[in-house]
């Protein structure tokens, strides 16, 4: 009986609805339908409309591609949870001599799960535990029990065929030839050669040739540190994705720029030694770092919401709260020469920084342990000259501006080279900041110039 129940249990609750698998990293949208990531990710790509909007799956609410790409959607935990409990409980043959412990148990561990958590985890325990008081109520069927089937002939309404048709639709979508549905993770394909779908001139009138050292992008502006070719005058510029100045914030001598999904820009600043806050719209709001940096260049944001910055005179990592601007940690970048540029992988919380000094990229774990190196002197394959700008894409992919040889090198997250994304042949001319848009798309800024590439299918 409890056996049973435990199978009935994966098979109604564990299995997503797209791939019929069990979950593999499952994720929860707003209209609080979970589905495995790789799943839910593909969906998305092949349906999202040009508002940047998709499909549940199984409710057909509409649903809002989330600012940053779909790893922002939550975990949903309890599954997971639930699914360990229903593994621990099997293998443990003592207690599943009957059903009602095993639910009991099942339920009571789910209910202790809720304390402290956010209304969020409360709404899915809720699910489960209604579940599973319904399941308590079935009677199981055992090989010798008689199941009884009855059909009724008549036709079949038209919502209802509508219903079944749509469902059909959805699990037979992410099928291809040789596809395994319980572990189908849907790898990306790369374009053959990306295609530079969009670019815009950062030149204003009383410009010279400007050198853009940073960018940042989120879902209404793209914002840019410049400086002329005399490097006497900096400022951060504030255009429209098509290209549209908007205004501009002067500052002494900054580098970078990242912002956050809460509307704040953070802007390395060498002249004050410290990280410059701001708001989206260019209003001061506050300092960070000021005593503690020497000289800030590349900025980033983790996946927890704080502030990294790489100081290349102390070479080393410091992550300040972005809220409060205190200091959590400091990451000590020994195996750097110049560290300047710094991102985070939001696949698996590695930390990518980019050494100008030894022309290559340091991929480094959470806690600052050095996993893998790329790049040597050069411009052969394998080799960087001028490694800049950094960034990850939400498959894990590492982008690095290799600036003196005009190129953009895409890496597998282990930091293995998978191909250039685009070179000088392409009218690359000294890339040297990137980052991923709203769309997935890869922007690249250099001399003069912002361009978008479209690289994956």
């Amino acid at each position: 009986m409890a056996e049973a129940l435990a199978a009935a249990f994966k098979d109604n609750l564990l299995k997503c609805s797209i791939c019929l698998g069990e979950y593999e990293d499952p994720r929860v949208l707003p209209c609080y339908h979970t589905f495995c990531y790789g799943c839910i990710f593909y969906h998305s790509k092949r349906t999202l409309t040009q508002k940047r909007t998709f499909l549940c799956p199984v409710c057909r609410e509409e649903i809002q591609f989330p600012v940053g790409g779909l790893t922002q959607l939550k975990k949903n935990f309890v599954l997971s949870k639930a699914k360990d409990i229903i593994t621990q409980q099997q293998a443990c043959r003592g207690a599943l001599e009957s059903g009602q412990p095993n639910i009991a148990a099942v339920t009571q561990a789910i209910a202790q799960m809720t304390t402290s958590s956010d209304s969020d985890i409360m709404i899915h325990t809720k699910a489960l535990t209604e579940i599973l008081a319904g399941m308590e109520k079935m009677s199981v069927p055992t090989p010798d029990t008689t199941t009884q089937i009855s059909y009724s002939p008549g036709d079949i309404s038209i919502a209802r065929q509508e219903a079944m048709l749509g469902e059909m639709t959805v699990q037979s979508e992410p099928l291809r030839l040789g596809t395994d549905l319980c572990s189908a993770t849907y790898p990306p394909v790369f374009l053959e050669k990306a295609k530079c779908v969009h670019s815009f001139s950062t030149r204003l009138k009383c410009d010279k040739t400007m050198f853009l050292n940073g960018l940042a992008i989120d879902k209404e502006h793209v914002f840019i540190v410049n400086s002329d070719s005399d490097s006497k005058y900096y400022r951060t510029n504030v255009f429209t994705h098509e290209g549209q100045f908007k205004f501009d914030i002067k500052l002494n001598d900054p580098f970078d720029v990242a912002v956050s999904q809460t509307g704040h820009l953070y802007i390395t600043s060498q002249g004050k030694k410290c990280i410059k806050v701001y708001s989206t719209r260019g209003k001061k709001v506050k300092d960070i770092g000021l005593g503690k940096l020497e000289e800030p260049y590349g900025i980033t944001l983790n996946r927890q919401g704080h502030v990294m910055v790489c100081d290349l005179k102390k070479k080393s990592i410091f992550t300040f709260h972005a809220d409060s601007g205190q200091l959590l940690k400091i990451i000590p970048l020994t195996m750097c020469t110049y560290p300047a540029y710094i991102t985070v992988n939001s696949v698996n919380d590695n930390v990518v920084v980019s050494d100008w000094g030894s022309d290559c990229v340091h991929v480094l774990s959470p806690t600052g342990n050095c996993l893998y190196q790329y790049g040597t002197q050069g411009s052969g394959d394998g080799q960087l000259w001028g490694s800049y700008g950094v960034c990850t894409d939400g498959y894990g992919h590492i982008f690095v501006a290799d600036c003196q040889n005009h190129r953009i090198v895409a890496l597998s997250p282990k930091g293995q080279f998978i191909r250039y994304i685009a070179t000088g042949d392409d009218g690359l001319s000294y890339p040297r900041a990137l980052d991923i848009n709203p769309a997935g798309q890869l922007v690249v800024a250099e001399d003069n110039q912002v361009k978008t590439f479209q690289y994956l299918e």
